[in-house]
């Protein structure tokens, strides 16, 4: 299991997978919590609306567009912030978006590939099963064209943590300095 998260080290390939797959869900959730945020400030709705407007819809991208829509228009929002605002909305969208880790982890079997080992193979190997852990897209879904093939494992799926931890934590900052424009701009 290279590549895989310290924290992980050591334990079963199947218990780490799906200890990846609650950290992946978990990152994906606190960066919708603080795009909610975002919306509550700068929306000028009051929560229950907020709430209803960002609900109203699964898709991330329609919730990243509510936001996006949200903050550009706020009054209070510095100019010079919107390169870095928009090149965060980009960045989340590839994270969060229909081909993005929160689908294929979110909405896709966790499953064990069983395979042989070839007693034919040169050098000779003994017979052997062979299990590696992971997440695939939902084969029918890659039959009919509309989602491309993936597998994800120990090591892609410690990446992906990685990803959203470092998209969550710059969406958590983002918020908390449009926090401090608002308090300075009472």
């Amino acid at each position: 299991m290279a590549d895989i998260l310290p924290e992980l080290m050591g334990l079963e390939e199947h218990v780490a997978v799906y200890a990846l797959v609650g950290m992946c869900v978990s990152e994906v959730a606190e960066i919708e919590w603080c795009l909610f945020q975002c919306l509550v400030l700068t929306s000028g709705l009051e929560l229950p609306e907020a709430h209803a407007s960002f609900t109203a819809t699964q898709k991330f991208k329609d919730r990243r567009k509510l936001v996006d829509k949200a903050v550009r228009a706020w009054p209070k929002m510095p100019p010079e912030w919107i390169p870095e605002w928009e090149a965060l909305v980009r960045r989340l969208q590839t994270l969060c978006g229909p081909n993005g880790v929160r689908n294929v982890v979110g909405h896709n079997p966790v499953r064990a590939g069983i395979w042989l080992t070839d007693p034919e193979a040169n050098p000779p190997n003994f017979l052997e099963v062979v299990t590696k852990w992971g997440v695939s897209q939902n084969a029918n879904d890659v039959m009919s064209g509309r989602r491309p093939l993936r597998d994800e494992d120990c090591g892609s799926m410690s990446g992906h943590v990685r990803d959203l931890r470092a998209g969550s934590l710059a969406i958590m900052k983002f918020w908390s300095r449009l926090v401090g424009v608002n308090q300075e701009r009472g």
